[in-house]
């Protein structure tokens, strides 16, 4: 139990942590991304806007850059009005004009003013004379710089969150250890405390024996008996949801869950019959799995006695049969007073969807829990559905 709320505990606060460094590095390299095209795309149209090279001026502007139009490498190529190649201008970047005329083929007419295309940045102008106008920048220095920070920042990430995980695995312990104390303190407690109430109830049970050999059977003492042995199978299950909640394996072997069921519908046949009741079973021979046999008896047990305390029909259906790579076992009765926002909550311990009809029943909350417990324990499933007028319990269990 305890390891599995500190392996719970691990994903959580890890998936915490790479989701802040995704959404992080991911802002900050995006950010840079746009920064360097915006930078680029701002050269472009200067060079569109004096229609394929610099302004003469922004060699003198003291509030520019005076060394930007010797550093640019670019080019520009220009289109008629029916997409024939008009004019291709090279003098500031070393390509032939064959390499030139192919990148400018790549984007004419995509309908895009401005982008990349291998590892130039271009823009588009329409000029008065109705030609086209594509200046093509090389940005492979600002793409290379782009590059190298977005992977530097993914490796430095890498080895900050593997820092972080490597510290989350030995500080965890330590951290969840008042966790851990009070769950082993509250299962002796309750296993303590299961053992000392065997004592007391097995005499209070005998003792009421004796009275009524004595002096007869009285509805004081059937209550006293009734309410005894009520506390003693909820002390047992107590006890054993406890054994279940240490994670210790169950001791599988080759069970005929078949034949299980089957005797289990059988043994429980005459208790339907006094709550003037029938079990239907229909159930698919010769069906194994790898399971414990007596963890099976119990949760078929549970359910089985569950759909006879709280079932308003006079059918209990149980059904068995093959589903992929799953053995099936339901268990369906009609139930009148359920909801579906109940059978949320049915296999949460001591619930109670009706505390007056199961203080009549017998039930205490806690069966459901256990047969959660026993489904876990052989790495299977249960679920609870509710569809007019009948709830039924789906149990799945790996071949």
């Amino acid at each position: 139990m305890f390891g599995r709320i500190r392996r719970n505990f691990l994903l959580v606060s890890l998936f915490s942590v790479f989701v802040v460094l995704f959404v992080l590095l991911g802002s900050i390299n995006i950010s840079n991304y746009f920064n360097m095209a915006s930078g680029c795309d701002e050269v472009v149209g200067m060079i569109l806007d004096n229609d394929g090279t610099f302004p003469d001026g922004k060699r003198h502007d003291p509030d520019s850059r005076p060394e930007l139009p010797f550093q640019t490498r670019y080019f520009d190529v220009t289109f008629t009005p029916e997409g024939a190649v008009y004019e291709v201008a090279l003098e500031h970047i070393a390509i032939t004009q064959e390499t030139a005329v192919q990148i400018s083929l790549e984007v004419y007419g995509n309908g895009y003013e401005r982008g990349f295309v291998e590892n130039y940045r271009y823009g588009h102008k329409t000029l008065d004379d109705g030609n086209e106008l594509y200046v093509f920048m090389d940005c492979f220095e600002a793409l290379d710089d782009f590059y190298v920070f977005m992977r530097y920042s993914i490796l430095f990430g890498s080895i900050g969150f593997a820092l972080v995980a490597i510290l989350l695995f030995f500080l965890s312990g330590r951290v969840l250890s008042p966790v851990k104390e009070s769950f082993e303190k509250q299962k002796r407690f309750i296993t303590d405390a299961g053992h000392e109430l065997k004592t007391p109830l097995s005499i209070i049970s005998a003792d009421t024996e004796i009275i009524e050999m004595q002096s007869g059977s009285t509805e004081w003492t059937s209550s006293i008996k009734e309410q005894a042995a009520r506390l003693a199978n909820m002390t047992e299950k107590l006890v054993l949801m406890a054994k279940m909640d240490e994670g210790k394996p169950l001791v599988m072997s080759s069970v005929d869950i078949s034949a299980s069921l089957e005797e289990a519908t059988k043994a429980f046949a005459p208790l339907a019959e006094t709550k003037k009741m029938e079990i239907d079973y229909q159930g698919k021979p010769g069906l194994n799995i790898s399971a414990n046999p007596d963890s099976l008896e119990q949760i078929w047990g549970l359910l089985l006695d569950n759909a006879i305390k709280y079932s308003d029909g006079k059918t209990i259906k149980v059904r068995l049969f093959e589903e992929g790579k799953f053995v099936k076992a339901e268990f369906s009765n009609h139930c009148s007073d359920i909801s579906e926002e109940s059978l949320q909550h049915v296999f949460e311990r001591f619930y109670r969807n009706d505390a007056s009809r199961n203080s009549s029943t017998g039930g205490h909350g806690i069966g459901l829990s256990l047969a959660e417990a026993i489904m876990n324990a052989h790495k299977g499933k249960i679920k609870a559905s509710y569809d007019e007028g009948m709830v039924t319990f789906s149990l799945s269990f790996p071949k």
